[in-house]
């Protein structure tokens, strides 16, 4: 992966607490693959959602941010929140 900005928010799932790395051992811990699929699909939502929501408020923070310090202006801001978010 390709360095990620300062502002970037960490990953809230470290591995030395969510300890499984192995493809293996999550076969193992969920040996039906109907029931692999649909947690595997559960999860995946909720950790889109998470991300989402935490990289969409660290952009703000950021935006904020630059504002703040006079990178840019109130209108500068408008157009990349208008570019980036739709807004």
């Amino acid at each position: 992966m390709e360095k990620l900005p300062s502002w970037w928010p960490d990953n809230p799932y470290p591995v030395n607490i969510f300890t499984m790395t192995d493809e293996d051992e999550y076969v193992a811990a969920i040996p039906d693959p109907a029931t692999r699929t649909r947690v595997s699909g559960f999860l995946g939502r909720m950790f889109f959602d998470g991300a989402s929501e935490s990289i969409y408020k660290r952009l703000q923070y950021r935006l904020a941010d630059l504002e703040d310090l006079g990178v840019l202006d109130g209108e500068d801001i408008e157009k990349i929140k208008e570019w980036l978010l739709g807004e």
